[in-house]
């Protein structure tokens, strides 16, 4: 009688573990929201309609901040566009955002060694014509 209430105990405790992991981390991971993003830097362009943003990324101790280049609507902020993903803390990387007509900006003057990602192809309906181009090293 002693072993069966024993290993009905371990099912029991066991059955609990696992439906609650299946339970309680869902819900754990969706109450910490993931990465924090904080607006570092905003832009906006000469006829003021749209803004280039920068935003430091962090994702916790065990990743590098990232810092994300974007451009939005200002009269829409929910419709944005991702131009350049750069690893590292703004404050620690050199780029330079140029608007060059309300259509076109461009960022340039990164190190490429810190590119995580670019907006790579332009397509009808953009926000806007993006020129991207990292630094220049000459050796």
């Amino acid at each position: 009688m002693f072993k069966f209430l024993w290993n009905a105990g371990a099912a029991l405790f066991w059955l609990m573990v696992i439906g609650g992991a299946g339970i309680w981390l869902p819900l754990t991971l969706w109450w910490s929201g993931g990465c924090a993003s904080e607006e570092f830097e905003r832009v906006q362009s000469p006829e003021a309609t749209k803004a280039v943003l920068v935003e430091v990324v962090n994702c916790g101790a065990t990743t590098n901040w990232q810092t994300d280049i974007w451009v939005t609507e200002l009269q829409d902020t929910d419709e944005r566009e991702l131009l350049v993903s750069l690893d590292g803390h703004p404050t620690d990387l050199n780029y330079v955002i140029d608007w060059q007509s309300d259509k076109r900006v461009a960022v340039t003057d990164f190190d490429f060694n810190h590119l995580l990602s670019f907006k790579s192809t332009q397509r009808v309906g953009d926000l806007v014509e993006a020129d991207i181009h990292p630094r220049v090293v000459r050796q």
